[in-house]
């Protein structure tokens, strides 16, 4: 005897008349044969029943833990401790989305494994002819059940690819902040006060003029091919909308797998499309980086993803062309036997596009991971840097002593000195060159006729890691030679008389 009152559920299955039935009436459907669904019940006993309540108890509480369990969530989490949990940075807020939009598809897709039967007739076939019927209770592909493929094809997909499409714009945002750094040190270096006696005549209007329209035209097709990155992800949405499970039965209550064959040929198209302008997006972000890295100093693959941004953000172009070819000719094969010889061969290779899809998402979190480490190394160096300077303003007394002999020492020498007294680093914007002063300093150091500062001097480095980003304070290096010059020669005329 069974144990359920099944008479009120009858209503949940579409028996009579289904082509007739609504979209509506199908996503709440249990099944297309009300007699498989009693004959099941009839067959539990009461340790089933108790095993299967317990069942979905355990997937409502794991679906609630999927935010937790996902990958990205620890990712998520460093990064937002590392940068103390400000969301005001566009790039933390790209992360943050991007990580609840995919959690929630998460939750979907758990939760679509209670979803596990689906009663429906299903043909008994012997030498190649239907002999009759038989009661089919698994819904053994998601294709079977409506509500099921409703939630983990259609919604889960929709939150995966939102999330994803949120995300693809981080390389856009990094890129512009690169090249605005790389603006603001221009803007800097032509207002520095390391520069020759001679001035070059220059139009700064001009030169402003002709480094945007680059620039702005280099950011245009960053922007174009993102937005076409964005939209092959749309089409792939829409794609699973297109399926409507109403018309995957027949009128015998059975389903027939082969009226997807079409949607499975327009989902691993839309996949190469996908791979192939998510290669034109890297790619014209490598473009305009290219010159950047050019100038790297670093050597070896890890120092180079370590220290250089721009290096990481083209590592996903590197791993999308090696998987190209592979991902190309298995879409390609599949493509060809599915369409000229009617055969539906396994040629996918799911996790290989999982790895190209996935890779530059990972990336981000590494890449915001890394800058943060070398901002405060960048800090620890500039305070090296700064302890130096203070070892060169106060170590100098073979230069006093020539001062005090008054040999070697001009006006060109003394007007050089008092530019090193006056030196003053100030920050612009969001990132500071160092290098570029310290090369000055030694310049106007080696081409002084006195050679006895330098000499003097020789365990002072004056050498320091070039700082790609900063927000320090302005730093005032401040000599006292000129001082102790003009005291040397005051004291001078005094023993004289």
């Amino acid at each position: 005897m069974s144990l359920y009152d099944t008479a009120s559920e009858i209503k949940y299955f579409i028996e009579t008349d289904r082509s007739n039935a609504s979209y509506f009436q199908w996503l709440t459907s249990k099944g297309t044969n009300y007699t498989c669904y009693t004959n099941y019940l009839n067959g539990l006993n009461e340790e089933k029943i108790m095993n299967n309540k317990i069942m979905q108890f355990k997937t409502i509480l794991y679906s609630l833990t999927q935010p937790f369990s996902m990958p990205y969530f620890y990712w998520t989490l460093m990064v937002f401790i590392i940068h103390k949990f400000n969301y005001k940075k566009p790039a933390m807020k790209i992360i943050l989305f991007h990580y609840l939009i995919r959690s929630v598809g998460n939750i979907l897709f758990r939760l679509s494994t209670l979803m596990s039967r689906y009663f429906t007739n299903a043909e008994i076939i012997k030498d190649n002819k239907v002999i009759g019927y038989a009661c089919n209770y698994s819904a053994f592909s998601v294709e079977m059940h409506p509500l099921k493929w409703f939630l983990t094809k259609q919604m889960v997909t929709l939150f995966w690819s939102i999330g994803e499409i949120i995300a693809d714009w981080y390389p856009v945002i990094r890129t512009k902040e690169i090249l605005n750094d790389d603006e603001s040190e221009s803007k800097y270096e032509s207002k520095s006060d390391f520069k020759s006696e001679s001035k070059p005549k220059s139009k700064p209007k001009s030169k402003s003029k002709s480094k945007s329209k680059p620039r702005s035209k280099s950011m245009f097709f960053i922007y174009t091919s993102c937005i076409l990155f964005n939209l092959s992800k749309i089409a792939f949405i829409l794609n699973y909308f297109t399926v409507n499970t109403k018309y995957l039965y027949d009128d015998r209550g059975v389903f027939q797998k082969d009226r997807l064959n079409g949607f499975n040929d327009r989902y691993w198209i839309i996949q190469l499309i996908i791979i192939y302008v998510s290669v034109i997006f890297e790619l014209s972000v490598y473009l305009v980086l290219r010159k950047k890295l050019k100038t790297v100093n670093e050597k070896g693959f890890i120092r180079k993803f370590i220290n250089v941004s721009e290096y990481r953000l083209c590592l996903s172009l590197l791993i999308c062309i090696i998987f190209l070819p592979i991902v190309s000719i298995s879409i390609l094969l599949r493509f060809h036997y599915s369409v000229f010889n009617h055969l539906v061969l396994d040629f996918s290779f799911e996790n290989v596009r999982k790895v190209i899809a996935n890779v530059q998402y990972y990336i981000i979190y590494i890449d915001q991971i890394l800058l943060i480490l070398s901002k405060e190394k960048t800090t620890v160096d500039l305070s090296h840097f700064s302890f130096h300077l203070s070892d060169v303003n106060v170590s100098n007394d073979g230069y006093n002593d020539k001062v005090n002999n008054n040999t070697f020492m001009d006006s060109s020498t003394l007007m050089k000195n008092q530019e090193l007294s006056s030196i003053k680093l100030t920050p612009i914007n969001t990132k500071l060159k160092i290098n570029d002063s310290l090369s000055s300093i030694q310049n106007t150091l080696i081409n002084s006729p006195d050679k006895t500062l330098l000499s003097s001097s020789n365990n002072t480095s004056l050498n320091s890691p070039t700082v790609d980003q900063s927000f320090f304070t302005n730093i005032t290096i401040t000599n006292q030679n000129n001082n102790n010059s003009n005291n040397s020669q005051k004291s001078r005329k005094t023993s004289r008389k």
